[in-house]
């Protein structure tokens, strides 16, 4: 607070000027509506109306302003006159977006020294995803691995992986609090209410804390519209599977809101025991208090509920048939999310923001992957059903100033989380038949774990940025958390309920530093240091194990990168980069036969990641991208044996997607694409004994829109290629998780208010 009300003096003593305008498109001479507006040395900007005009104040100091917008160049211009007309002309590259995620609030995309990329409005549109891998595999240096009914694993910078190593966002706030982290969180978000989506490669615990080492992915859901607008579509596939999206928007004076959701079900798929449900529903809402205050609100509902068929074996898979031998097995989720938040603007120069967060969620299970077979008895077996819950309330407070020195910011600020969170597992016994499918179980009063964690999370956080000269920004951040677990086992301690009570803290400063140097005309290039770290999960630390006696994880990242925009039509982006992972937490069989978590590996991550994109006219673009990588074990120990020096297993060397658009001028609002998907070999176990051998998928999308019309039919896996989304090799065999074969996806969509 001190620094706070040092800083407020800093600004706001400057005379200012009134500056109107219009901004309209270069081709058409129309008025271009949402163009983001920046003033150079201000935290406050603008975005043009309905018709593209605008009208800002201005400090005298205020050099220039930069005009940026989704499918045109972006411009800077000097502030001269007081009425002011700008022309931008159209362009399928997107180097001058804006971004949220880099350093907590917003700034242009090459002034942020991370390895960022954002799904634009556009691309999720066209994309018309079903499952969100169908957007984000897009992204170069990211693949998300789809398990089946928007179950998902995900690999960014690291192997594909169900570790909690990766961190997601919605609006900024994470999804799940630290130390109950789900592979499958993403279940729980609303696709039919984004509006884009940013992700940030390699760590970002400076900026979000923990959790954030392979990347971050920041969901930004869709805000009000200036004019009445809404939306209903539906949709169905060859596959069982069949959609109802709705949505609705408006401000009315100074207040705001959407509504939008959908209504997902699949029945009869190509897999047995494959049927699933999801509810979701995102409300929104925003209020302007005056010139410098508003303030907002976010509700988010999730009910989802699905069978679940597991993995198959390779005689099955090889055969292209996809039995099920679990009938009743199945995960059903319920979250709720509501935040609030205050945004006040001191002056142009001085900004807070206040989020208020809670959380309610359940996810229960009959999990297939925790049913073990009876060896004295072929018909019987054992499983368990098991429930966590979390309730989480919490704030977040930051403050940004800009400092008349440099055009130097400060943003500094303090979140508390506290997440009271309960887990129980029942034991169940199960009953086979002769063809080895689970038919049925039976509860038998027995408990296995039962337990209660109070997770408190305390962080302060700091960046400072600073332009020694104009092309130049060094950026120098830190993060410094500290964890509390309150943990109370209402079980006896032992293998298999847990830990005895205790009361456990991790504490760790997260330091970054970078970078960036823009050359101007579309060219420039970054540097990073940064470090992260992951405390053990409340399951890691405590259930199956005697004594909780694991430190967190940690991670350093160096990295380089840059960006280089080719005449009008060529624009490339790059990152290099070398993560250690230090501390790892691993599974590490023990000599009576138990499992026990051990901080006990070190591992080596190095790539390069690149994208790029090629528009020759309006009517075509081009995107490719991929990350070549090496995932190497230094040191790691797994059921007794060693591998030090040995690739990891689940890590291809080449992961690429490209796509290819096209947009005729003879037949306006056509487009018809084709994607290409590509992931290459890799070890199937920790000791380096067989290989997956990797796949190439085709996906074509066709679209036509119309008067307020549009329909699309999506052909995914056009050449119907047998393809595993994962694949991995135990002591008990090989498991394939098939990906699915040639889906047909066709839907028409209405947008009434559609002009």
């Amino acid at each position: 607070m001190l620094i706070i009300c040092l800083c407020l003096t800093s600004g706001g003593l400057w005379a200012q000027t009134w500056v109107k305008g219009k901004v309209i498109d270069g081709q058409s001479g129309e008025g271009i509506p949402g163009v983001n507006i920046s003033i150079s040395g201000s935290l406050k900007g603008g975005v043009t109306d309905a018709e593209g005009e605008f009208s800002l104040y201005l400090t005298d100091d205020a050099s220039h302003l930069t005009f940026s917008s989704i499918g045109y160049r972006s411009y800077k211009m000097d502030v001269e006159e007081n009425d002011v007309t700008v022309i931008l002309e159209p362009s399928l590259l997107d180097l001058g977006i804006v971004v949220v995620s880099a350093g907590g609030g917003s700034q242009i995309r090459t002034d942020a020294p991370v390895a960022i990329s954002k799904l634009q409005p556009r691309t999720l549109h066209e994309t018309k995803a079903v499952s969100l891998d169908q957007a984000l595999n897009k992204v170069n240096g990211l693949y998300m691995v789809n398990l089946g009914n928007e179950q998902h694993s995900m690999s960014i910078r690291q192997p594909l992986s169900l570790k909690s190593l990766f961190l997601y966002l919605e609006d900024g706030i994470p999804l799940r609090p630290t130390g109950i982290y789900n592979h499958n969180a993403l279940i729980e978000i609303n696709m039919a209410a984004l509006q884009s989506v940013e992700v940030i490669r390699g760590p970002a615990s400076s900026v979000y804390g923990s959790e954030a080492i392979g990347g971050s992915i920041n969901f930004i859901s869709q805000d009000a519209s200036s004019e009445p607008n809404a939306r209903v579509a539906v949709q169905g596939d060859n596959l069982g599977y069949k959609r109802l999206d709705f949505e609705g928007s408006h401000t009315m004076g100074k207040t705001g809101v959407f509504a939008g959701g959908y209504y997902a079900n699949r029945t009869d798929g190509y897999r047995e025991h494959s049927d699933f449900h999801k509810l979701a529903f995102t409300l929104r809402a925003n209020h302007k208090l005056g010139e410098r205050d508003q303030i907002n609100a976010h509700l988010a509902i999730i009910d989802y509920d699905s069978e679940t068929s597991g993995s198959i074996d390779s005689a099955n898979f090889y055969s292209k048939n996809y039995p099920s031998l679990h009938t009743f097995t199945n995960r059903r989720v319920s979250a709720i999310r509501a935040t609030g938040s205050w945004e006040h603007y001191w002056t142009d120069y001085s900004k807070t923001n206040v989020h208020l967060i809670y959380r309610n969620n359940l996810v229960g299970q009959n999990p297939a992957y925790r049913v073990r077979n009876n060896q004295q008895d072929p018909l019987r077996a054992s499983g368990e059903i098991n429930e966590q819950a979390f309730q989480s309330v919490g704030t977040i407070i930051r403050h940004a100033q800009e400092i008349d020195f440099m055009d130097a910011r400060l943003i500094g600020g303090a979140s508390i989380d506290y997440s009271p969170s309960q887990f129980l597992a029942e034991h169940i016994n199960v009953d086979r038949n002769e063809k080895g499918e689970y038919t049925s179980y039976r509860q038998i009063d027995s408990l296995l774990t039962h337990y209660d964690v109070g997770l408190l999370n305390m962080a302060v956080f700091g960046q400072f940025e600073i332009n020694p000269i104009e092309q130049l920004k060094l950026i120098f951040a830190g993060r410094y958390d500290h964890y509390l677990y309150d943990y109370k086992n209402h079980l006896t301690p032992d293998a298999f309920s847990g830990a005895p009570n205790s009361r456990d803290t991790f504490h760790r400063f997260s330091p970054k530093v970078g970078f960036t140097f823009d050359f101007e005309k579309g060219r420039g290039i970054y540097g990073n240091f940064s470090t992260g770290f992951v405390p053990p999960q409340v399951s890691e630390l405590y259930r199956g194990v005697k004594v909780p006696v694991l430190e967190p994880s940690h991670y350093d990242n160096f990295e380089v990168g840059g960006w280089w925009v080719l005449g009008e039509k060529t624009q490339v982006d790059f990152s290099i980069y070398q993560l250690k992972g230090m501390n790892e937490i691993i599974s590490v069989y023990m000599d009576d036969g138990t499992i026990e978590n051990k901080n006990a590996g070190r591992t080596m991550h190095r790539g390069i990641e690149y994208a790029i994109h090629y528009s020759p006219s309006s009517q075509i673009r081009i995107r490719f991208g991929g990350t070549n990588a090496i995932h190497e074990f230094i040191e790691y120990e797994e059921n007794g044996n060693r591998y030090d020096g040995k690739r990891m297993n689940a890590a291809p060397g080449w992961i690429a997607n490209a796509e290819l658009f096209y947009y005729p001028r003879f037949l306006d609002g056509f487009r018809i694409g084709m994607e290409w998907q590509h992931l290459s070999s890799y070890f199937m176990d920790a000791g380096n004994t067989e290989k997956y051998k990797g796949f190439d998928v085709m996906n074509l999308r066709i679209a036509y829109e119309f008067d307020k019309f549009e329909i699309w039919g999506n052909m995914i896996n056009l050449t119907d290629a047998l393809y595993a989304t994962n694949a991995s090799k135990s002591r008990f065999g090989k498991s394939y998780s098939p990906g699915d074969p040639r889906t047909i996806n066709i839907g028409l969509a209405f947008s009434p208010f559609q002009k």
